[in-house]
């Protein structure tokens, strides 16, 4: 079991006044099998709406009418994680094959099916840490050469990126073989 003490802060600050803004914040751990939320709060400038999303997740809404210039958003807390843990027990509540599904970012091109190929022709935890590890090999880890918007295509053409083109490739090709891939951030 690993114990992790949590203090997280982010701050916006804008050029401009904003007259209003609308914040989605989620930055809650969920309470698992494999996962002891001993104690979180999460703190916000005014009062916001506590909701959960379909999976489960806690998230805020902060709604802001009022002028202002910059935003500070705390969390904190414990928690606690198995770390013996490589798999977790399927509820059965996720919909895995919402996240088989390619999106403009993640398009698999041939070139990406063909690199990936020797490493899904049998899906195993090992294979799939060599495939992550080849993609660096093959496209390091280069900033201002993509963007947001840049494609996994178009970064494996290139064969540079920054973490966001690797996730978007390696979802790419796992989803191009129904493998349900998501990408999570976080602790």
């Amino acid at each position: 079991m690993m114990k992790l003490s949590i203090d997280h802060q982010t701050n916006y600050y804008y050029k401009e006044f904003a007259q209003r803004s609308v914040q989605y914040i989620r930055m809650s751990p969920m309470a698992l099998p494999h996962q002891i939320v001993h104690t979180w709060s999460v703190m916000l400038p005014k009062l916001a709406t506590l909701q959960k999303d379909g999976f489960g997740n806690t998230w805020f809404t902060l709604s802001r009418n009022e002028k202002h210039d910059n935003l500070q958003i705390q969390a904190s807390g414990i928690v606690e994680i198995n770390t013996d843990t490589q798999y977790v027990e399927d509820s059965g509540e996720i919909p895995y094959l919402l996240f088989t599904v390619q999106t403009p970012l993640t398009y698999c091109s041939t070139s990406m099916r063909d690199f990936a190929a020797p490493y899904l022709e049998t899906v195993t935890l090992e294979n799939l840490r060599g495939l992550a590890s080849a993609l660096i090999t093959q496209m390091p880890y280069t900033t201002n050469v993509t963007h947001v918007g840049t494609t996994a295509e178009e970064s494996f053409e290139m064969k540079a990126g920054v973490c966001q083109d690797h996730t978007h490739v390696f979802l790419g090709c796992l989803r191009d073989k129904k493998i349900p891939a998501r990408y999570v951030s976080g602790y």
